[in-house]
């Protein structure tokens, strides 16, 4: 399942995710430090402020405790 995490979620797993404010492509990326902004040429680090703060989804190979609780 695409995008049930909130920011809070994402910042304590500490695992890759993504998130997306159009809908169609991730937008935003998550390295498990540092938040980067996704455009179809370049990243650069994201701003705090333009943060999705839910919406963020793993791999759907993710086995951390929050996608692991998802499958039980």
């Amino acid at each position: 399942m695409l995008g049930h995490y909130t920011l809070s979620q994402v910042i304590a797993t500490e695992r890759q995710a993504w998130a997306s404010t159009t809908g169609s492509r991730a937008d935003f990326f998550f390295d498990g430090i540092i938040f980067w902004r996704l455009t179809l040429t370049r990243r650069r680090v994201a701003d705090p402020k333009e943060l999705p703060l839910e919406g963020w989804w793993h791999k759907t190979t993710c086995n951390c405790p929050l996608c692991l609780s998802r499958d039980i």
